[in-house]
């Protein structure tokens, strides 16, 4: 599954750091972290998840709760 957050370059790479940290409690691998330019302001972290579905969403739920920047997952 790959997540797609919007923000500041300096949050999310402050969020990059952290997801790092948290994933293991969740038995959720990340597979592939990106940081882009999205727009003129802001850049994109693209997250790259493998694990069971019912890890990956609540993994996801702790993500909406601490970010509020969630804009869009595909599987």
């Amino acid at each position: 599954m790959i997540l797609n957050i919007i923000g500041k370059k300096e949050e999310l790479e402050q969020f990059k750091s952290s997801l790092i940290i948290a994933n293991g409690s969740y038995n959720v691998s990340i597979k592939n972290i990106i940081i882009k330019k999205y727009s003129w302001f802001n850049y994109k972290l693209t997250i790259e998840l493998q694990g069971n579905e019912r890890n990956i969403n609540r993994f996801k739920k702790r993500l909406d709760k601490n970010s509020r920047k969630l804009i869009y997952s595909k599987v």
